[in-house]
């Protein structure tokens, strides 16, 4: 499918901007330390139709965070999310938008930090600007620009809802050749892990698809 498209076989365009992810080390967070020590990261975000549909059609849309080297030089911690719903079960679906802060962003699949299972997210800050545009890439660009755009980074186990852990705040736009990041849900490291069958079967897929859509 890469290959055919000459793009990623999902989320073929998106932008990346600079991020912050602050941890507030709140009680009860996953037993990662990443996620229940408090903490500031730099971060690498990038914004993204799932299905690359035309920009006036709804979309799954995603949020791919890599916060770079934090496990040491080239060990990365990458987040993959899409847009989902804050419901017991439902949060395992996926839904389109129309727009990059109408909906909770979810892994989808479970992570297993120790014995807990849970799934990671991102939900929009209620009181982050909602600039008017055509497109949505046209109002998440501007809401970027004014330096208060965020998301709270969210965990959920598996039949919860989601609470906050931290927060991610969105910089400026970087330069389109960043557009082309390789993510994968399996650069991570310090007792988190992606855990089930689908997951160890994407160890696989990530790869392939980039091959193929990098030749």
């Amino acid at each position: 499918m890469s290959r055919v498209r000459g793009a990623k076989s999902l989320h073929p365009r998106g932008a990346v901007y600079e991020g912050l992810l602050r941890i507030a080390g709140v009680r009860g967070a996953p037993p990662a330390a990443l996620l229940g020590e408090p903490a500031e990261y730099d971060a690498l975000v990038r914004f993204s139709r799932s299905v690359g549909l035309p920009r006036r059609v709804p979309d799954l849309f995603g949020i791919a965070v890599r916060l770079p080297d934090v496990y040491g030089p080239g060990r990365h911690q990458d987040f993959l999310t899409v847009t989902s719903v804050d419901a017991p079960l439902l949060h395992h679906f996926f839904v389109p938008v129309t727009d990059a802060q109408q909906a909770t962003y979810s892994s989808s699949l479970p992570y297993r930090s120790a014995n807990e299972l849970f799934l990671v997210g991102f939900s929009p800050v209620p009181d982050s600007p909602r600039p008017a545009g055509s497109t949505l890439e046209e109002r998440l660009e501007r809401a970027a620009a004014t330096g208060a755009l965020r998301f709270s980074l969210v965990v959920s186990p598996m039949l919860g809802r989601f609470k906050p852990v931290g927060e991610l705040s969105i910089g400026r736009r970087l330069p389109d050749g960043l557009e082309g990041l390789h993510f994968n849900p399996w650069n991570t490291g310090g007792g988190l892990e992606p855990a089930g069958i689908l997951n160890r079967l994407r160890a696989y897929a990530y790869p392939a698809s980039q091959e193929g859509w990098t030749g």
